[in-house]
């Protein structure tokens, strides 16, 4: 054994030697000792998803849409930050994306924001607290604005909107977190892949929730006698106020008479949690 660590000892040796040789051979050759330092930002992976990504860029981004010719909302957005507020009108300012991949468009009656994501597969690959080095998009409605129809996806990142309203919408959450304070729809859709919902409001009409590993909250105005559901669970949980079914399988109906407000829930191995405000 001791033949071995002899071995070792020498080998280390030759090895630190070499270091210090390469150090001095740097400095003498002009090199500070400040360019011995690795920046996070220099590794290739982070200035491959920053700076070459078909999202995060360099530019800043910003449009204005006419009030009048603004009907329906249809976002689809991909590894940011994205605030969705009320304001003076029709407004977005997207800062640190590509502008070539990164698009807002007016099309017909719709404003339409799209990320294209063709190149962003499982090659990419994101640095540790990517969040807060994304890019911020905050985008204004006018106070007060219903949209006839609502369509948001979200695949990553974080998204939180203030006082949306619309007449038909689809929430779409993939792997995102995604806080919706003081929104209305009729004839909702929600769909949560692994990510998080949490949204209080009011939710009329017939409103679909399909959860798969991530977890849906919902605070409603009213009382739970207002509202009717059909759940289904797999090995996820469901609770309807009072009411509750899951763990390896189980479905539940809950209807008072409630025929206007009804929900069909599903969750395979998610959560999903609706309450009420009285």
């Amino acid at each position: 054994m001791s033949i071995v660590y002899r071995v070792l000892c020498g080998a280390a040796a030759i090895c630190i030697g070499l270091g210090l040789l390469l150090g001095v051979i740097g400095v003498m050759t002009g090199a500070r000792p400040a360019d011995l330092y690795l920046s996070p930002t220099d590794l290739p992976a982070f200035r491959f998803v920053s700076r070459g990504s078909p999202i995060w860029g360099r530019d800043t981004v910003e449009a204005n849409y006419p009030v009048g010719e603004v009907q329906s909302l249809d976002f689809e957005l991909q590894t940011m930050n994205v605030t969705i507020r009320e304001g003076d009108g029709f407004h977005i300012r997207a800062k640190d994306v590509n502008a070539k991949r990164f698009v807002t468009e007016l099309k017909g009656n719709t404003w339409r924001i799209r990320c294209d994501t063709d190149s962003f597969g499982p090659h990419m690959s994101l640095p540790r607290n990517w969040e807060d080095h994304a890019p911020l998009v905050d985008i204004t409605v006018p106070k007060g604005w219903t949209a006839q129809e609502l369509e948001i996806s979200m695949g990553m990142g974080n998204l939180t909107t203030d006082g949306l309203s619309a007449m038909e919408s689809s929430i779409d959450v993939g792997m995102a977190s995604v806080v919706m304070g003081d929104f209305f729809s009729r004839d909702c859709s929600i769909q949560v892949g692994m990510g998080s919902l949490t949204l209080d409001g009011a939710l009329t009409g017939d409103c679909d929730i399909d959860c798969g590993m991530g977890s849906a909250s919902l605070l409603l105005n009213g009382a739970e006698d207002d509202y009717g559901c059909t759940a289904t669970a797999g090995m996820g949980t469901i609770t309807f106020g009072r009411h509750e079914c899951g763990g390896l399988g189980g479905s539940m109906t809950v209807s008072s008479g409630a025929v206007d407000n009804f929900f069909t829930i599903n969750s395979g191995m998610g959560t999903v949690d609706v309450q009420f405000t009285r």
